[in-house]
């Protein structure tokens, strides 16, 4: 008899987060980062999710080989059926992509922040043969385990959290000021307005406003932003930002989700997705 499981409400986001996914089809799917402190509820949450809805569901061992990680993939993958596979590592990825070919299903990696990068590495592969969805959930060390990739990877964290908040409808407003509608001189973003601000609108907020979520739009920031939006892991791949332009776009972006999706009032528990 399996526990009975009351849903909360990051357990919601988590579900509509991994449904956006699954329900977009091969070309727009991609990887949901879910992490947060140990006892959030992600465990929970992703084999709940599994129990459910279906997938396949995996729980990281510390120090597993490629051919151990990717054995085990497979054997969740078609269903539990017989004894775990005794292939290769290419052997194993060969048979994975053939089988999420014929049925695509989501893959959940629980204790991800155990794996090693070669192994995020094959589930990208995974993913980009498939389009099958593949579900990271890990402590804040999984965090640590993509930033350790090379820099232009950092540019993906961003990525991730900028797409999941229009995944999730709060989309900020980039193209002009949202306060009056003017498209040039785009000076600042205003978390709190939802967007850029212009150099006249900045200038006439008020002296009582919050400053803290107000950022000046240094080092072409909108114009990151916006890029990060409109484009596709793929064309971010090569590309890093420095470490000033890319600290102050990570800051834009955590205040922006934790004022518009009271990702605070969550402890801190966050999603994001890879287009």
């Amino acid at each position: 008899m399996r526990d009975v499981i009351i849903p909360t409400d990051a357990t919601a986001r988590f579900n509509t987060a991994v449904d956006a996914v699954v329900d977009a089809g091969r070309g727009t799917s991609g990887f949901i980062l879910a992490h947060g402190q140990a006892g959030r509820g992600k465990s929970v949450a992703a084999d709940q999710y599994h129990y459910q809805r279906g997938g396949a569901y995996v729980r990281v061992w510390e120090g597993w080989t490629q051919a151990a990680f990717l054995q085990r993939v497979l054997f969740e993958v078609r269903g539990k059926n017989g004894d775990l596979p005794r292939m290769n590592a290419n052997r194993c990825k060969q048979a994975i992509v053939e089988l999420l070919e014929r049925d695509r299903k989501p893959i959940f990696v629980d204790e991800a922040d155990r794996l090693a990068i070669g192994r995020i590495e094959d589930l990208r592969d995974i993913l980009e043969m498939t389009g099958a969805p593949i579900i990271l959930i890990g402590e804040e060390g999984i965090f640590g385990l993509l930033s350790e990739r090379q820099k232009k990877y950092e540019t993906l964290v961003s990525a991730y959290q900028i797409k999941t908040l229009a995944l999730l409808g709060n989309t900020p407003i980039l193209d002009s000021c949202v306060i009056c509608g003017r498209k040039d001189e785009l000076t600042a973003f205003s978390v709190k307005d939802g967007g850029a601000v212009c150099a006249s609108c900045q200038n006439k907020m008020s002296a009582g406003s919050n400053v803290s979520l107000i950022f000046n739009a240094e080092f072409g920031t909108i114009g990151i932003l916006k890029y990060l939006l409109n484009n596709s892991l793929t064309s971010l791949e090569k590309i890093g930002l420095d470490e000033e332009a890319q600290t102050l776009v990570r800051n834009i972006l955590k205040s922006y989700g934790e004022y518009h999706l009271d990702i605070a009032a969550l402890k801190s528990e966050s999603f994001f997705m890879i287009k």
